[in-house]
């Protein structure tokens, strides 16, 4: 997968910005597993960032999602520049997440790009995510659960409410039409009376 961070921090002078950076994909891999929780840690720009992933089987393991994401960095001024706080050490963490959910036994790909709010200050941006956190053999992700079934499944529920919704529009407006040129031919039979 492609991940990058968007992280709000504070600037000199009292201002905001934006420090944006990407995970590179010579990031060192650490981790581990068991029946019911995975995690994989990834070290990058010398070990002065290290980013956590932690899966966790639920439902009865029925599912698996990425349940956490924990981030440790240095403020560096090539990715937080003109920052207030030069080198320190900072922290972010969401434990509450249910991100990339998938049935035991398959992989979840999404090949769209997608955005994660995960604190106030950080926002994860995905791509090309393809992640099977349990049941991996010999090295190939089983079936995968596309992120798009969840989501054409909302697009068809959108045009079935949409064309219902646009049917009741034109029987009301037919149902107005006739009702008023029926009330105008019944004028139109009576004389006036001047």
């Amino acid at each position: 997968m492609a991940l990058q961070f968007d992280i709000a921090y504070a600037k000199l002078g009292h201002r905001h910005g934006i420090g944006v950076f990407n995970v590179p994909t010579d990031a060192v891999t650490s981790g581990f597993c068991d029946k019911t929780v995975s995690n994989i840690t990834l070290s990058f720009y010398g070990g002065t960032f290290d980013l956590t992933l932690s899966f966790q089987m639920v439902d009865g393991g029925r599912f698996f999602h990425l349940s956490s994401v924990d981030l440790h960095y240095v403020e560096v001024p090539g990715i937080f520049p003109q920052t207030e706080t030069p080198n320190a050490k900072r922290s972010a963490s969401n434990v509450t997440l249910d991100m990339f959910r998938a049935s035991s036994g398959k992989s979840y790909r999404c090949s769209e790009d997608r955005d994660f709010v995960l604190t106030t200050s950080v926002t994860l941006h995905t791509r090309l995510v393809h992640v099977q956190a349990f049941g991996v053999n010999k090295g190939q992700f089983s079936t995968a659960q596309d992120c798009g079934m969840r989501s054409s499944n909302n697009e068809l529920v959108a045009v079935v409410t949409g064309g219902s919704l646009g049917g009741v529009i034109i029987i009301a407006i037919v149902t107005y039409f006739v009702c008023t040129r029926g009330r105008r031919t019944t004028r139109d039979g009576y004389t006036a009376i001047n």
